[in-house]
Parts: structure tokens; C-alpha cells; sequence
């Protein structure tokens, strides 16, 4: 894993290195949020520790702790992450999670992951060179990839039948953005 301290922050949101004290949260938010991630069983404390210790030394991989900015005051509320780096062809694949009671709240969630996409782009595109991000997004995510699209993320199809969850398959959709595309709209928040 790519550690940084604090890679950059927007909007009272900052990333920052995802440290052994956040596991249990992440663990209980990845366990209540199953449906919606490509996760098929609950884990556990030795199944986040092994997670832990595998991020910590995987260079394929930047994961961050997001945490809101009050005062000096810094709080979990989540994580991001491009994993499947591949630096021969220059792409990633984006990963974010988030509190649930932060994923239920439409507005909260919203601008959460906004300045998430934000700063992860500026840390994809800017500081590694990459010249794609892509994600893979369940079908019933309606909102989730509305945010996606509004932010500037394409769509660029989808896997049919791709995923079982809720009983039943699901179409995977998948979106992506190219460095130049992330050129056009970096204005917007840096």
C-alpha cells in the first residue's frame, strides 16, 4: 500500500493513511453494506487483519481512511481506494465505502463521495500518471452511478448477469475516466 500521512483534503474530507485502530469500523461498515459490495460473506477480525497486512505491503494497491476535518479534530468516516494498479497500461480501479449512516443520508452520502472521486482522481491522475480509473457498480446502485456520471465518470457498459446478490444475478455497469477528462473538470475543485 501507498501510505501517506494526509495526501491532500477538500471540503472538511481529507485522505489519509488508513491505520490498524480503523479496522473494526471498516470491518462492521464492509459487514452491514455486504449487499452492495463484492463481498460474500461477513468477515472477520481475522479476515481484516489479513486484509490489513496484505494492503500494507501491496504496492498494487493506494488505500486511504477518509475522515472529516472538525477543527483540528479528525474523524473515520470511511474508505477509498484505487486497487489493480497496473502501471504498464496507466489504469486503476476505484473503490469507496463509507459509514452507513452517512450511506443514508442521500445528501451526505452525495458529497462524500464527490470530494472522494475529487481526491482521488488528483491523487490517480496528478501524482501516479494514471491515464484511466474505472469502477464496476451493481445495477440496483442507481444513485451511486447517477453520482458517478454527475461527476464526470463515462459509462462504458455492462457485465450481464454478473453478480449474485438479494437471490438473484445482477447486471455489473461499468464507468470509467481518462486523464483528459479529469483535466477538463479538475478546475471545478482544486
Amino acid at each position: 500500500m501507498r501510505r501517506k500521512e494526509k495526501v491532500m483534503a477538500l471540503e472538511g474530507r481529507c485522505l489519509g493513511a488508513l491505520i490498524h485502530e480503523d479496522l473494526t469500523k471498516i470491518k462492521e461498515w464492509r459487514n452491514s453494506q455486504i449487499d452492495t459490495l463484492r463481498q460474500w460473506k461477513p468477515l472477520t477480525d481475522q479476515n481484516q487483519e489479513e486484509w490489513f497486512q496484505r494492503i500494507s505491503k501491496d504496492e498494487s494497491q493506494a488505500v486511504f481512511a477518509i475522515r472529516s476535518l472538525i477543527g483540528d479534530k479528525e474523524e473515520l468516516i470511511g474508505y477509498c481506494a484505487l486497487v489493480r494498479i497496473d502501471t504498464v497500461n496507466r489504469r486503476a480501479e476505484l473503490s469507496f465505502l463509507v459509514d452507513p449512516s452517512r450511506a443514508q443520508d442521500k445528501d451526505l452520502y452525495e458529497n462524500d463521495m464527490r470530494c472522494s472521486l475529487a481526491l482521488l482522481c488528483a491523487y490517480g491522475f496528478d501524482q501516479m500518471a494514471l491515464h484511466k480509473i474505472f469502477t464496476e457498480t451493481f445495477e440496483f446502485r442507481k444513485e451511486h452511478m447517477s453520482i458517478l456520471e454527475d461527476f464526470g465518470f463515462r459509462k462504458e457498459g455492462s457485465m450481464r448477469d454478473h453478480q449474485w446478490k438479494k437471490g438473484r444475478f445482477w447486471d455489473s455497469i461499468l464507468h470509467s475516466m481518462l486523464e483528459q477528462e479529469w483535466r477538463e473538470i479538475r478546475g471545478k475543485w482544486f
